[in-house]
């Protein structure tokens, strides 16, 4: 699984993002945040795949001949 540890900027509103390929690893970042004294978040990248159909409701195409 791929993990992010995000930390957000003490002034301001920008977020920095640290990936991490373990466990140990999100937890030696999470250990850095907290004795900088900042508040992390930890997320998990999750795989997914997206179809999407659009049609309207109660329509045909209609066939007829070219003239």
């Amino acid at each position: 699984m791929e993990y992010q540890v995000w930390t957000k900027e003490e002034y301001g509103e920008l977020w920095k993002k640290v990936d991490c390929g373990d466990i140990a690893a999100v937890k030696r970042e999470l250990d850095k945040a907290v004795r900088g004294g900042l508040e992390p978040l930890v997320t998990v990248l999750v795989p997914h795949e997206l179809s999407i159909k659009l049609s309207e409701a109660g329509s045909e195409v209609k066939k007829s001949e070219a003239k």
